[in-house]
């Protein structure tokens, strides 16, 4: 599935926690769906630069938003949608 919606996306595993607003919007393939069901072990499937997916267990994709949908100027495009991490 994020094969074909996103180009040569990474994929991992990961706890999705409350988020601190919960809301929906939904605009064509596009959605933002951070309402009860975001919580828990998700699969996030992202293209740096390009867009994210996340689904549960069941491919039930809860966001999926590219740079073009959020229109984000191309010399900001690289920061987003990527994985950032600390160390403690």
């Amino acid at each position: 599935m994020s094969f074909k919606l996103l180009s040569k996306p990474r994929i991992t595993a990961g706890i999705v926690l409350r988020p601190y607003v919960y809301f929906r919007w939904l605009r064509g393939p596009y959605r933002l769906l951070l309402d009860r069901d975001i919580l828990g072990l998700k699969y996030i499937a992202y293209s740096p630069g390009e867009g994210l997916l996340v689904a549960d267990g069941n491919l039930k994709i809860s966001v999926y938003v590219t740079r073009e949908a959020l229109k984000i100027p191309d010399e900001y495009s690289l920061t987003v949608f990527r994985v950032y991490r600390c160390l403690p």
